[in-house]
C-alpha cells in the first residue's frame, strides 16, 4: 500500500510537471530574471533589480526612489522556488517583445527572463496580457521588499545629481524614441475654410503649420497633454481607423479635403482622405484636431537662415535617418538644414537651389525611401493627385458606421 502511495504521488509529481529547485552556489551563480521600472517625464520610480540563481536580489536605484545607489538581499529557499516555479509556469516565451509603443511620456515596465530556451525581454507600458501581470507583482514585491538590504554602493549627493541627470538623458535615447506618429491636414475650398496641418511626435510634441483663414498662420509648436495625446493615439490605433478605404469622395471638387495618417513604430502609415463622408472615428479625429487649432500655449518657430518661408519646405525623415547624412547626399539639390522642428532630429525645415522650381525639388525627395513626408514651408501638407487612388466607397461593406456630413463647406 505505501509503494502504491508512492507510486501514484511521483506519478501526480510529473504529470503537474514538478521538479525539485536547486539555488546555486555564489561561484555558480548566473542572472534568472531582471525587472526594471523605467524613468518617464514625470517622477517615476527607476530602478533595475537582478534575480540569481543563487537567490541574490541584487537593486539599483536610479531615480525618485529611496534607496539611490546599489542594495542586496537574499532570498529564502522557499521564496526563490516560488519565484522560479512561476516563472516556468508562466512561458514568458509566448509574448511579444513591446507592448504599448504608440504611447508616449509611459513608465517602460520591463522584465528579461534568462531561461533554459534563450533570454526573453519584454517591455510593457500598460498592457499584461494572459499572466504576465502575476510574474510583474511578484517582481514588484521582490524589489520592494522593505527589510534585509544590505547597501553595496551608495553614492554620495554629488553623485546621485549626476545619476539623475543620466538618467534623464537615457529617457529620451532609450525608453522614449521620438519619432512622428500621426500627422493631420486641412486643405482649401472655394469658401473661407481653415487650412492646416500638423505633426504629432511621439514625445507628445505637435508642430503646427497654418496657411489661409486658420487661428495662426506660420510654424508654432508645443506640447500636447497626456490625456489629449493618448485620446488621440486611441482614435488612430482603433480598429474603426484601420477598417476604413483610403480614400473617399475624391470626384467631388469643390469640398475641403481631410487627410489623417498614423505612423507605426516601423514607419508604415495608414492613412485616410475624405471630404464629405466622415465615419465616426474620422469626425472624432477632426473635431480633436479643430480644438487643437484653436488651443492657446503654441510658440511660433521661424527659420533662422531663411526670411522668405515660400523657399523653404518641411521634410519628415524616418526615425532611423540621420538627416545631416541624408542632406549631405542631396548635394545636388543644394539642401540646408535652417531649423530642426522635433528632438530627434527628423523633422526639419530645408532651403533649396533657388534655381530650381520648388515644386519639383518636393516631388524628387517624396520618392526618396527616407522620406516619409514633404510639404511646403510655408503652407500645410496637401494631398497628392487623384492619381493611383481609388475613388472613394461610402461605407456599404459595414466596416464603419457613415454619416453624411456637409460641414465640409463651411
Amino acid at each position: 500500500m505505501k509503494n502504491l502511495i508512492l507510486f501514484f504521488g511521483a506519478f501526480i509529481c510529473m504529470a503537474a510537471s514538478c521538479k525539485s529547485v536547486k539555488m546555486d552556489s555564489p561561484e555558480e551563480a548566473t542572472t534568472l530574471v531582471e525587472f526594471a521600472r523605467s524613468a518617464c517625464y514625470g517622477n517615476c520610480p527607476h530602478y533595475h533589480v537582478a534575480v540569481n540563481t543563487d537567490g541574490t536580489v541584487v537593486y539599483t536605484g536610479k531615480r525618485h526612489v529611496e534607496k539611490m545607489g546599489v542594495y542586496q538581499y537574499s532570498l529564502t529557499k522557499k521564496e526563490y522556488k516560488d519565484l522560479y516555479r512561476a516563472l516556468e509556469k508562466a512561458d514568458l516565451y509566448q509574448f511579444r517583445e513591446i507592448y504599448d509603443g504608440e504611447i508616449a511620456d509611459g513608465q517602460v515596465t520591463r522584465v528579461t527572463y534568462h531561461g533554459q530556451d534563450g533570454i526573453k525581454k519584454i517591455a510593457t507600458k500598460r498592457q499584461y496580457p494572459g499572466n504576465l501581470k502575476d510574474i510583474v507583482d511578484r517582481l514588484d514585491q521582490v524589489s520592494n521588499r522593505e527589510t534585509s538590504w544590505t547597501a553595496i554602493n551608495v553614492p554620495s549627493k554629488d553623485t546621485k545629481t549626476n545619476t539623475m541627470d543620466e538618467t534623464k538623458e537615457e529617457v529620451v535615447k532609450d525608453d522614449q524614441p521620438t519619432r512622428k506618429v500621426f500627422s493631420y491636414s486641412q486643405g482649401a475650398c472655394f469658401g473661407k475654410c481653415p487650412v492646416f496641418s500638423f505633426d504629432v511626435l511621439s514625445d507628445r510634441t505637435i508642430i503646427y503649420v497654418g496657411k489661409r483663414y486658420a487661428a495662426r498662420e506660420g510654424i508654432y509648436e508645443k506640447k500636447l497633454t497626456e490625456k489629449n495625446y493618448e485620446a488621440l493615439m486611441t482614435l488612430a490605433t482603433s480598429d474603426a481607423f484601420k477598417a476604413l478605404e483610403e480614400s473617399y469622395d475624391q470626384d467631388i471638387m469643390d469640398a475641403q479635403q481631410f487627410t489623417m495618417t498614423y505612423f507605426d513604430e516601423s514607419g508604415v502609415k495608414n492613412s485616410v482622405k475624405t471630404k464629405i463622408t466622415r465615419p465616426d472615428v474620422v469626425l472624432s479625429i477632426i473635431e480633436m484636431a479643430k480644438d487643437i487649432e484653436k488651443s492657446r500655449g503654441w510658440e511660433k518657430k521661424e527659420a533662422k537662415d531663411s526670411n522668405d518661408a515660400s523657399k523653404t519646405i518641411l521634410v519628415s525623415l524616418k526615425p532611423t535617418v540621420k538627416a545631416k547624412r541624408w542632406v549631405d547626399g542631396k548635394k545636388h539639390l543644394k539642401l540646408k538644414i535652417v531649423r530642426y522642428l522635433s528632438p530627434n532630429g527628423t523633422y526639419f525645415l530645408v532651403t533649396y537651389d533657388p534655381e530650381r522650381d520648388r515644386n519639383r525639388v518636393m516631388e524628387e525627395l517624396r520618392r526618396d525611401k527616407d522620406v516619409l513626408a514633404v510639404s511646403p514651408g510655408d503652407q500645410p501638407a496637401k494631398p497628392r493627385g487623384n492619381s493611383g487612388t481609388r475613388a472613394g466607397k461610402s461605407g456599404q461593406k459595414g466596416k464603419a458606421s457613415i454619416r453624411d456630413n456637409k460641414e465640409g463647406n463651411n
